[in-house]
Formats: structure tokens, sequence, C-alpha cells
């Protein structure tokens, strides 16, 4: 049941977002950087712990077009979870203030357990985002992203999980952003809720 709610959320994000294509091709125009560093705390949930660490995420163009992006988190609680993913991305730009995103990265992930003893997988995860300004506030950009992930470390995860997330970046400076994440993470037979604040370098 849980797990049907959340595909459905994941489907209606997309209709969502191509019936709305009209009303974002009025947004005025925007420059999306896929380069920079960023660096935050991860506030997450995951079945009755509620860890929390450091998430760092570095992204570098290689064309106009290609990118790659690697992420980095170390969460915390009784169980300590160990996060790295790393591989290639591809933006195509609608308009010039809707760029559309994909991202396909190898995953490793270690586990260990307060209880003794520990679980180290790879794996792997696709990633699908949309990306726009705001009408409204001309710092202000959001994202709308759909992750798979497939990593086989504790029973929880064995046949892959679905995570949503909106993002909000806000230009402080040209270099420097505030962002935050507000994440729907399908975490076995519960859908667990996560919240991301940081700041970001674009180079």
């Amino acid at each position: 049941m849980q797990r049907g709610i959340i595909y459905t959320a994941a489907t209606g994000l997309v209709a969502g977002s191509l019936i709305g294509g009209q009303a974002f091709a009025q947004l005025p125009a925007q420059e999306f950087s896929y380069d920079y560093a960023e660096g935050g705390i991860v506030f997450n949930e995951w079945g009755d712990e509620d860890p929390i660490g450091p998430r760092a995420i570095g992204s570098l163009s290689l064309t106009d077009d290609i990118f790659v992006r690697g992420e980095a988190s170390f969460l915390t609680d009784d169980n300590d979870i160990t996060t790295l993913s790393i591989g290639p991305g591809y933006r195509l730009a609608l308009t010039p203030a809707i760029d559309l995103y994909g991202v396909a990265a190898l995953v490793y992930r270690d586990v260990d357990f307060d209880a003794g003893g520990s679980e180290s997988e790879t794996g792997y995860e696709l990633t699908a985002g949309i990306r726009h300004g705001c009408m409204f506030l001309d710092d202000l950009q959001y994202a709308w992203e759909i992750r798979y992930l497939d990593v086989d470390t504790a029973e929880d995860l064995d046949d892959g999980i679905v995570n949503l997330a909106a993002k909000f970046t806000y230009g402080l400076t040209p270099q420097w952003d505030a962002v935050g994440d507000l994440q729907i993470n399908d975490a076995g037979d519960e859908n667990e809720l996560g919240l991301a604040l940081g700041a970001r370098f674009n180079f």
C-alpha cells in the first residue's frame, strides 16, 4: 500500500510537469550551473531510527550538456550508514528557464550495525529531474527529482527503493547559494521523511 502511494506520487510528478509545461515556459530565463560543490546536514528517518549526518555533493560539467555528479554521506544513529555515489549525467534545456536532467550513478553503501557486524554492497541509482526558476523571485530555483536506488544492504532495501525530492536553491551571491531538500524515502514497508540543509558554491 505504502509503495503504491509513492509510485502514484511519482507518476503525478511527471504528469504535473508535462501539464505545467506551458506555464513554466513563462518563467524568466535562468542560469543553471552544473559546476558546483555543496555541503550540508541531512536529517532522516529509517524505521525506528532518526539518523543525522553530513552530506557532500559535487557536479562538474564535461560539455554543455554532459556532467558528472558525485555524492557522499554519513548518517548515524543506532546504526552507521555510509553512502558514496558517482556517475554521468545529461541535461536537456527545454527552454531558457527549464532543464530536464538525468543521472546514472554507481553506489557503494556500508552499514555498521549497533549490535555488531556490518554489510557493504555496491549497486546503482537512476535519477530523473526537472529544474526551473521561480516566477516571483529571480534568485530562487526549484528541482523535482525521482530516484530509484538498488543496493542490497539491509533487508528493507533488497528490492530497490524509489525516493522523491523537492530541492530548493536560493542565490545569496553570484557564487554562493543556500540549498534545502525535502524528501520522501521509500524504505521497505514505510515512507520516511527526510530534510537536508546546506550551502552550494558555484565555480
